[in-house]
């Protein structure tokens, strides 16, 4: 039953923002539905089955009004095991570029080899188009990890 919740809660992306909101610091529910822009009901929903998954620890002082929210190390387990895109897209870039380069040097022996003719002319473009998908990839993901720009 704990595994079924855990996928519903990977599915959530408004759970999946509550915990990356709450790797950073403690925070109330008031802080992060302005934080998130909903309304503070719906975190408190959403807050109320992490704590019950012991992804998220609720924190009451008593003698204050104001109840905090932390990360659980389960919590900071389940955080670093997501993988994420922005990985998978550097590699599949990192290939296309590679596969880019081999195709320009392929192609290059073969036009030594045999004359011009219109297909090896026409397949020109592939490798750089492999480049191309490469590099824009490249970017997407260093941006996305805030590497670039």
């Amino acid at each position: 039953m704990r595994n079924e919740r855990l996928v519903k809660v990977m599915s959530s992306e408004t759970k999946l923002e509550i915990i990356k909101l709450l790797s950073k610091r403690q925070m109330t529910p008031t802080d992060i539905s302005r934080v998130m822009k909903k309304g503070k009901s719906t975190i408190s929903e959403h807050l109320d089955e992490l704590t019950k998954l012991n992804i998220v620890n609720k924190i009451e002082q008593p003698g204050k009004k104001f109840v905090f929210y932390s990360l659980t190390k389960d919590g900071h387990r389940l955080l670093a095991a997501k993988p994420k895109i922005e990985n998978y897209i550097m590699y599949g870039s990192f290939l296309s570029i590679l596969a880019g380069v081999m195709l320009i040097s392929r192609n290059s022996q073969r036009l030594y080899a045999v004359s011009e003719s219109a297909r090896a002319v026409n397949q020109n473009y592939i490798p750089f188009l492999f480049i191309a998908v490469g590099l824009f990839g490249l970017a997407y993901a260093l941006i996305k990890r805030g590497r670039l720009i």
